[in-house]
């Protein structure tokens, strides 16, 4: 479900997963926080907010909640690098700085 919402975070800014700002992403790392439990057929909203920004990577951060009652389920959080797969290499190792 993060890997979904994140791609429709990225369409709705116009861009893809595979060519953000012409560059790709990789996912580093991924940390989950359950709060609730949550069951089919419940509808889940999730909110997302980017953090921690720098010129190599960003944070993704995500509040997942009940639709019905606003319960809390699930925060969340993962890294992105940002990756040249052209070239095959990081951001932070490009040309590009």
């Amino acid at each position: 479900m993060l890997h979904e919402a994140r791609a429709q975070f990225f369409l709705h800014f116009n861009m893809e997963e595979s060519n953000v700002g012409g560059l790709g992403i990789i996912l580093s790392d991924l940390a989950i926080c359950y709060q609730a439990e949550s069951f089919h057929p419940d509808t889940l909203n999730i909110e997302m907010a980017l953090d921690d920004a720098s010129r190599c990577g960003c944070d993704m951060v995500y509040r997942i909640s009940k639709d019905a009652d606003n319960t809390l389920v699930a925060t969340a959080k993962t890294g992105l690098v940002f990756f040249d797969y052209n070239n095959k290499k990081s951001f932070i190792n490009s040309e590009r700085i």
